[in-house]
């Protein structure tokens, strides 16, 4: 009987700390170019006091168009064009109170359309149990012209990957950059000015993360790989 219940504090344990896990911005509606590459920005976030592993995977139900290609990039690697689900053995980190970063690279290649599609996390390498998602009822659009502002104007680290310094493009707004290692270390905090660039020298290879403050407090997450 004592075996039982400990079992079972253990497994509402683990549910408690899963079903922690936030996603934002909730929303990946878009309307883009044709000939544009769409870059959605996912952040998960853990609010509890330890480590938590997920998986995840890109939902296209039926009628996602052909030749449109995604690519996902987590806190482990960047996969292939149209792989929709991470490695049953490379689940991610979302370390506690440090904002995971998941890109989505949407390419409609030239070929116009409209599809939903929406990013799930799971507690479990069989992409079964899910955590949290973003809207599945979200809309794409991507025609042969764009009101796409945004991309024009968006934040870019370069050259990323680098191996001994980097610099921000449209800066214009940051008013301080912070860097942490993949355990959530600060090995980087500095204010910064307009056109500045960073050595990155005497920083470990491997991926990092960028925190940019912004005049106005608004934050955004980026991801460096550093390869000396």
């Amino acid at each position: 009987m004592k075996n039982i219940y400990i079992i079972t504090l253990l497994l509402f344990l683990s549910y408690r700390s899963f079903s922690q896990l936030t996603i934002s911005p909730v929303s990946l509606s878009a309307n883009l170019s044709v000939n544009e590459e769409k870059i959605f920005s996912i952040y998960i976030n853990n609010p509890s006091n330890e480590p938590v592993l997920y998986w995840w995977k890109v939902i296209k139900p039926n009628g996602f168009p052909q030749y449109w290609q995604t690519q996902t990039c987590d806190g482990v690697l960047c996969y292939l064009w149209n792989v929709d689900k991470n490695s049953k053995i490379k689940p991610d980190t979302v370390f506690p109170n440090i904002p995971r970063l998941v890109t989505i690279h949407l390419k409609p290649d030239s070929i116009p359309g409209e599809a939903n599609i929406c990013f799930k996390i799971y507690s479990d390498n069989q992409h079964v149990n899910e955590i949290n998602s973003t809207d599945c009822n979200d809309l794409i659009q991507a025609s042969t012209s764009s009101t796409n502002q945004e991309n024009r104007n968006e934040i870019v680290i370069y050259p990323n990957p680098t191996s001994d310094y980097f610099s921000i493009k449209n800066d214009d707004e940051i008013n301080y950059i912070k860097i942490y290692n993949v355990m959530g270390k600060l090995v980087l905090n500095q204010k910064h000015s307009i056109g500045k660039t960073y050595s990155v020298e005497n920083l470990e290879s491997g991926l990092h993360f960028i925190e940019l403050s912004y005049l106005f407090d608004k934050r955004r997450i980026q991801k460096l790989l550093i390869n000396h």
